[in-house]
């Protein structure tokens, strides 16, 4: 047991420090003149009083140690003994609300198989909701209202869909894709009848249509796969009835066509320059053909139900001429006029021989000497080509 040698301390209390106290339990013995900072045993009441509070605050020191270690010993065992945390949280239904009670999210199935996440404004019906199901996916935004207005959707052969509604759940706007079809968008009216598509085939050729109210397309505008493109004009049964065009080789046409299908009127120009315009009968014949040719020379055609040219009228830099055609092809009366202006009548047998010739007329001796008859000349041919009658 430690014992002071000599207790004739002024005060009655006395207090040993922590090194004093670990001193008894380990069994060394305490300087006494280390609590009396090297002064023995007398000591003024302030030393006194400044020694006890160091030695409080010393124990309180190590008071908290043993405390602290204590606790964590304690929290260390208890972590030891946590049960292990799941992988998964299982449940039907999910919900997540505001500081007010009302529902902003919801994560759940359907009796329909399809899984669903919906998330609520804060104020109004807003939403926007994200399902999938094995016929196809979907993600759906919604107005103020609660109405449906947007939805972008993969359907159960995994072809994507954009659609657009209006403020009655219709939709207005509709954009798809798929390697059958190709891709498309269409533009429907209140009711959700398509009126207008755009689209591109699968062979990449784009094409528009406008359509009536009828669900028929009455206006196409297209291009084929080479690029050449297209305008056609339908009537109310579908039936094209105008078509305009124009070619790779840089030709253009014009087709006006009746209600059976037929092209009546066709107008073409051809990549060397020259043009056409063909009146056709209803059995496909061209009856009236007007053309230019590639130096820009008219030409009027009359032709009959077979499509054989019957009349024909042209001017060009040597003058003008009218040419009646017999049904075999051959031209048997001419009138024409030349450069400088004079006219003449020249009638053909069938065999292509002039056989009588009224007007100016230029004839060549063998010799090479030309001869010019004025316009009242009558000259009249045999059938060897050989001159029987002139007049004057």
């Amino acid at each position: 047991m430690f014992v002071w040698d000599s207790m004739s301390c002024h005060d009655e209390s006395f207090y040993w420090e922590a090194s004093d106290v670990i001193g008894l339990i380990y069994g060394f013995r305490a300087d006494p003149n280390k609590h009396l900072n090297g002064k023995g045993l007398t000591m003024t009441t302030d030393e006194r009083l400044e020694r006890v509070e160091g030695q409080l605050k010393r124990t309180r020191r190590l008071f908290a140690t043993f405390v602290v270690a204590g606790l964590a010993s304690i929290f260390i065992a208890q972590v030891k003994d946590l049960p292990k945390v799941p992988d998964a949280i299982v449940a039907k239904m999910f919900q997540v609300m505001d500081e007010k009670g009302k529902t902003r999210a919801e994560l759940r199935t359907d009796g329909l198989g399809m899984s669903k996440l919906i998330l609520h404004a804060e104020k109004g019906k807003a939403f926007a909701g994200l399902t999938a199901s094995d016929v196809g996916s979907s993600l759906v935004l919604g107005n103020n209202k609660g109405e449906l207005r947007a939805m972008l959707s993969i359907d159960v052969l995994g072809f994507p869909s954009l659609s657009l509604y209006d403020d009655k759940s219709t939709i207005r706007v509709n954009l798809t894709t798929d390697e059958l079809r190709g891709s498309s968008l269409r533009l429907n009216d209140e009711k959700g009848n398509s009126r207008a598509t755009m689209s591109t085939d699968k062979d990449g050729s784009p094409w528009l249509s406008l359509i009536d109210e009828e669900g028929k397309s009455r206006v196409r505008m297209s291009t084929d796969k080479d690029g050449s493109p297209s305008l056609t004009l339908l009537d109310e049964k579908g039936n094209s009835r105008v078509m305009l065009s124009t070619d790779k080789d840089g030709s253009s046409w014009l087709s006006l066509i009746d209600e059976k299908g037929n092209t009546r009127v066709g107008m073409s120009t051809d990549k060397d320059g020259s043009s056409w315009l063909s009146l056709i009968d209803e059995k496909g014949k061209s009856r009236v053909r007007m053309s230019t040719d590639e130096v820009g020379s008219p030409l009027l055609t009359l032709l009959d139900d077979k499509g054989n040219s019957r009349v024909g009228m042209s001017t060009d830099k040597d003058g003008s001429w009218l040419t009646l055609i017999d049904e075999k092809g051959k031209s048997r009366v001419m009138l024409s006029t030349d450069k400088d202006g004079s006219p003449s009548l020249r009638l053909v047998d069938e065999k292509g021989k002039g056989r009588a010739t009224l007007g100016a007329t230029t004839t060549t001796s063998p010799d090479g000497t030309e001869t010019k008859f004025p316009e009242s000349t009558l000259w009249l041919f045999g059938p060897d080509g050989k001159g029987l009658f002139k007049a004057p």
